[in-house]
């Protein structure tokens, strides 16, 4: 809160200091002229020359220089120091904002952060952030301008009234075409934070996917798309550098003819000529600050599609959560004609889906790929909400509950395995509040976790990595099943958790599991049938609709059903 306060005020400071010293120049002028006209709007400094005898004339030409000197040295200093604060200010912004930014996606409803492009999102956390501190600067130094524009133009008027209307008048002029540049500044910088973001979201997706491009020996294609956009990036950038590079010049050419104007008419006024030079000296003096607030206006321009894009992400709204407590499931989470569709789709991937999924027992969701099977996960872990219908939880809409306790007593495992943490051991002790090492190791060996560990150097404390991408997928997998498993939350969801794993390893993993039975709520998706083969409760989908459901010997009991073909197809290709 100090910092800015501090800044306008060494801003202002240096303003004055300067003022003041350029005010002295008045008399320095009016004793090397002899002009009386000067020195009757100074009286105090401008009759210096009249103190001391003629003998000290020289004295009082060097007091005078000397004070000049001394005022633009103290300028220099608070420039200095207005330097310092100002770098303070723009990193404090720059870190404030990167962090709020982060913690609004954290916050921000779950659809809007999976339909953002990552790149975009890094683009403006980590770069735009940095126009977001040199915009405030710029804001301070727009304030100090306006403050020594004012005080030269008292002093000019003071000096003469009419040459100060005249020379006001043509400034006019030049702030006019200025803000007409600058607009164009404007709107090209919209387009090039565009053009950036795409850049960075083109360099993530490549990157990301360096594995696919390769293999399908695809390097020169992707180089040439990375290189179109570099191009556009560069073309945009360099439309708004000479949009902002002609302001100055522009105005340097329309000072000329100002001054020439100033000249004619003291001229033809019959204005003293000492006065004429202290108003051009005056003047000249003034220009470095009319284009100091030129240029902040340009920085102004650049940074405003900036303050749109941060101001998007800030304000975008939080996951809604209830302010209901949420203790433990007591009986069943029921889902009653529930249709839900992702944002930019026409087709809902869930329709009506009416299912209740009962306490410690284990529920299976089966069904082709785009059945809708992650859909109703999602929804489950509550990463979307119901576009229509009812999902509730003992009989209480599921939305007045409060999302953090929901959360907590939920433990998700998926076949796309984001393993966080710096260590093997930090990643399977993700999400637990009270952990020791015994309980992670209990996990692993439920999950199969050891089986890999123990050949490692470093065992549990081997170095995760990026994302984890040192194990392959199915060990992965298993860390992600030992993750939940250690947060012994009382909701269980496995989403095609153990897709990459051979026959051997899942049959231990679904032992592991199977043992939690009556004591937990599991949720099981799968494609494989045969990972479902002990639950209590199978819910079959087809295109988004609940098509069938009931125990899979019930299921299986019927000839017709689809689990019954589902199961045959299965086993017919594992026979083969």
């Amino acid at each position: 809160m100090w910092a800015f306060p501090t800044l306008v005020m060494l801003g202002v400071a240096s303003a004055a200091v300067e003022g003041i010293g350029v005010a002295i120049l008045v008399p320095l002028i009016s004793y090397l002229f002899r002009s009386p006209d000067v020195a009757v709007v100074f009286p105090l400094l401008g009759r210096a020359t009249d103190i001391w005898p003629a003998a000290n004339q020289t004295t009082v030409l060097l007091s005078l220089l000397f004070a000049v000197l001394f005022l633009f040295a103290s300028k220099a200093a608070i420039q200095y120091l207005y330097s310092f604060v100002a770098l303070i200010i723009s990193k404090k912004i720059v870190l404030d904002l990167r962090a709020s930014l982060f913690d609004s996606l954290l916050r921000a409803d779950f659809q809007f952060v999976s339909s953002s492009s990552s790149g975009r999102m890094f683009n403006i956390v980590q770069g735009e952030t940095w126009l977001a501190g040199e915009f405030v600067v710029a804001v301070a130094k727009g304030l100090v301008s306006l403050f020594s524009i004012t005080a030269f133009c008292v002093i000019l008027f003071l000096l003469s009234p009419r040459l100060t209307v005249v020379s006001l008048a043509g400034l006019t002029l030049i702030g006019v075409v200025t803000i007409i540049l600058t607009r164009r500044v404007r709107r090209r910088a919209a387009v090039a934070k565009e053009t950036s973001a795409e850049l960075s979201s083109r360099l993530i997706e490549s990157l990301e996917a360096l594995k696919v491009i390769k293999l399908f020996s695809r390097e020169k294609r992707e180089f040439r798309r990375f290189a179109n956009i570099a191009a556009r990036d560069r073309a945009a950038s360099v439309d708004v550098e000479k949009a902002a590079a002609i302001i100055g010049p522009i105005t340097e050419v329309l000072f000329a003819p100002l001054l020439l104007v100033i000249v004619a008419y003291s001229w033809s006024m019959g204005i003293p000529a000492g006065t004429l030079v202290a108003f051009l000296v005056l003047l000249y003096r003034l220009q470095p600050h009319v284009r100091m607030l030129n240029h902040v206006r340009v920085e102004l321009s650049r940074a405003l599609p900036t303050l749109d894009h941060i101001r998007d992400v800030l304000q975008k709204p939080e996951e809604s959560s209830g302010s209901r407590a949420f203790s433990g499931l007591a009986r069943s989470i029921r889902f009653e004609n529930v249709s839900f569709t992702y944002v930019g789709s026409d087709t809902a991937a869930i329709c009506d889906a009416s299912f209740e999924i009962v306490k410690n027992r284990l529920t299976a969701f089966v069904g082709s790929s785009g059945s809708g099977k992650s859909t109703v996960a999602a929804l489950l872990c509550r990463f979307f909400d119901p576009t229509r219908g009812t999902m509730s939880v003992d009989e209480v809409d599921v939305r007045s509950i409060r999302l953090t306790d929901w959360r907590e007593r939920i433990a998700f495992a998926g076949q796309d395995a984001e393993l966080l943490g710096d260590t093997i051991l930090d990643v399977i002790s993700y999400g637990a509040e009270d952990w020791d090492r015994d309980s992670v190791q209990d996990a692993a060996r439920a999950a199969q976790v050891h089986e890999f560990v123990a050949l490692l150097p470093d065992g549990l404390d081997t170095p995760v990595r990026r994302r984890g991408h040192r194990f392959s997928v199915g060990q992965r997998q298993r860390i992600a099943i030992a993750r939940a498993l250690r947060k012994k939350s009382e909701i269980l969801i496995l989403d095609e958790a153990t897709s990459a794993l051979d026959a051997a390893l899942q049959t231990a993993i679904e032992t592991s599991i199977n043992e939690l039975r009556g004591k937990r709520t599991i949720v099981i998706i799968a494609h494989r049938l045969s990972t479902i083969q002990s639950a209590d409760h199978v819910i079959v989908l087809h295109q988004g609709r609940v098509i069938e459901q009931g125990s899979p010997r019930e299921l299986l009991s019927d000839k017709d059903s689809s689990f019954y073909h589902m199961w045959k197809l299965e086993h017919a290709g594992a026979s083969r």
